[in-house]
């Protein structure tokens, strides 16, 4: 894997200080995440969202501002106002911690959501960045492949009930004529264990 170094204070005059300063990165990161991205205070309350959070949940974006998290989650409605509180609430380490919780979407619905949280900032008036995934998706494919084995491992032991009690003789072999396995009545027949 080849290292991407991006130097974010390149020298003082420079076309690139122009084209690439820390903050146009910054909002380039922010508006063009796939993933949901909400700016939160010290209170757990919306300060900005990206628009993958927004059309996450369903809403504008300015109709997101100044709500709580806590509204936008299934079951938690309103967090414990106090810097910091809401975060216990949540059960998330403000640190970096992650947990899985349900989102609720504008029309109600909910849906599995990744919740990452980061503290920004480690004043009295912290600042966190969260971080939305929506799972629904991964979700809907783990149970489609769930379903699918289950159906392979049912139709595995209706074939090998087949053969088992199969009155006739059946013989796998290789290409080379090696005998693989033999049913009952094979066994009975060539008198074989």
């Amino acid at each position: 894997m080849q290292r991407l170094d991006v130097d974010l204070h390149p020298a003082r005059g420079s076309a690139a200080c122009e084209a690439l300063s820390a903050q146009a990165v910054l909002e380039a990161l922010f508006h063009g995440s796939g993933d949901g991205i909400a700016l939160l205070d010290a209170h757990g309350d919306v300060h900005d969202l990206n628009a993958a959070a927004a059309a996450m949940f369903g809403l504008d974006r300015h109709q997101a501002r100044g709500r709580g998290l806590g509204d936008f989650l299934d079951g938690v409605g309103h967090l414990s106002p106090g810097p910091g509180n809401w975060t216990h609430a949540l059960g998330i380490d403000p640190l970096g911690g992650s947990a899985e919780q349900l989102g609720l979407r504008s029309d109600g619905n909910a849906f599995p959501l990744a919740l990452r949280l980061t503290r920004v900032s480690h004043t009295a008036d912290a600042s966190y960045v969260a971080t939305l995934r929506d799972l629904t998706d991964s979700r809907a494919a783990d149970e489609a492949i769930a379903m699918t084995i289950a159906e392979m491992d049912s139709a595995t032991r209706r074939y090998e009930a087949m053969l088992r009690h199969a009155a006739f003789a059946i013989v796998l072999t290789t290409a080379g004529g090696e005998i693989q396995a033999l049913n009952p009545a094979a066994r009975r027949l060539l008198g074989l264990d």
